[in-house]
This record gives C-alpha cells, sequence and structure tokens, in this order.
C-alpha cells in the first residue's frame, strides 16, 4: 500500500500530465525519477565523472504556435543536436548544447537553430552499467521565415529525462525524451509554442 501511495500512483499522475503535455508534469517528471532512483546510487566510474561530447537525432512530434493568441498546427518533423558536457558539481554536468528542429507549418519547413546551457544531475547504477540524467536547460533559438511568418527570435526551455548505456570505457549510448517551450517575437508578432516532446537516441564520446 505504501509503495503504490508513495511512487505508482504520483508517477501515473505525471504520466497523465505529460501525455497532456502540460508544463508542470514536464519539470515535475525528471525530478520524481531521481528521487524514485536514489536508494540504487553508487560511485560513479570515470565514464560518468568525465563527460564528454554529444550527438543526437531523432523525432519531434506536433505542436501548436501561438501568435498573437492565434493558434497555428506544426506537423512532426525530425530534430539533430550536437553537444559538450563538462563536470561541475559531484556527478552533475554543465551541459551546452546545439539543436535544429525541423518545423513544418502548413507547406513550408524551416530549421529552427537552438543554443542552450543546462544542468544534468547523473544517477549511476554501477550493477547494470545504466545512468540517468535528468536535466532542465535555457537557451536562445531563431526561425528564419516560414509561412509567411517572419524570422523570429526565441528564449526556450528544456526539460529532459536521458538514459545512458554504458558500452566501452570510450563510448555509451544515449535514449532522450525531451519536452521544449519557446516565447519569442519578431517584427509584427508575439509568438509562443506549447510544450514539444521530442525522442532522440545519440551517442557520447
Amino acid at each position: 500500500m505504501a509503495v503504490n501511495t508513495l511512487i505508482v500512483q504520483p508517477m501515473r499522475n505525471v504520466f497523465r500530465a505529460i501525455s497532456r503535455r502540460s508544463a508542470p508534469g514536464v519539470i515535475v517528471y525528471p525530478i520524481l525519477i531521481a528521487i524514485v532512483l536514489a536508494p540504487a546510487l553508487s560511485a560513479a566510474d570515470k565514464r560518468i565523472e568525465k563527460g564528454g561530447a554529444v550527438f543526437k537525432a531523432g523525432m519531434l512530434f506536433s505542436t501548436t504556435y501561438k501568435i498573437d493568441g492565434r493558434e497555428v498546427d506544426a506537423n512532426d518533423g525530425i530534430t539533430l543536436g550536437v553537444g559538450l558536457e563538462m563536470p561541475f558539481i559531484k556527478l552533475s554536468k554543465l551541459a551546452f548544447a546545439i539543436d535544429f528542429h525541423d518545423v513544418q507549418i502548413y507547406n513550408d519547413r524551416q530549421f529552427m537553430i537552438d543554443a542552450s546551457v543546462g544542468l544534468k544531475p547523473t544517477i549511476y547504477l554501477e550493477s547494470s552499467n545504466l545512468a540517468f540524467k535528468p536535466g532542465f536547460a535555457v537557451g536562445f533559438g531563431h526561425l528564419a521565415e516560414i509561412a509567411n511568418i517572419n524570422g523570429s527570435d526565441y528564449l526556450t526551455w528544456k526539460a529532459s529525462f536521458e538514459t545512458m548505456f554504458l558500452v566501452t570505457p570510450r563510448y555509451s549510448y544515449i535514449a532522450e525524451i525531451l519536452f521544449m517551450g519557446a516565447d519569442g517575437q519578431n517584427d509584427d508578432h508575439e509568438i509562443s509554442t506549447n510544450p514539444t516532446m521530442m525522442l532522440r537516441i545519440g551517442v557520447m564520446y
């Protein structure tokens, strides 16, 4: 009963919130996972401590842009990213990233370029050679003219959860779920997006 009350039910509620792409669920999800897995922590090896270069690719799911309050749907697309993670505070990484998001509105498409910096605590399970990294980042994005909407600049935020598969001493595979929101403008409009979900895989060297 205690497990159901303290863990199962709260996680179920968070997953429901995420399925509606609500910001509170997006933010609580990585924190809740970290708390649940905390008893399994052990000392990290050098692969976890040193960080490294990261390459990712995956799926960007449909979302809604709000242009002066008017809603415009954006279709599914692809997302690519490169980054660098550096040791920061006790099993936490300072993460620098440049991402390219394929934005498709009506029959037009452009890549949004987003540069961000964030923090990723690391939860290491030595017995299974797995590591988990909840993260949060903020950044600056630019989207070129699309669907007769002039180029626009954005303040972006990202909440993510990564699973690292520690394959060899030199590199690791990554699976990531990420939610991103953006608020911005151009010379003519105020523009924002609903939280956008992405699923990506990649490798860290």
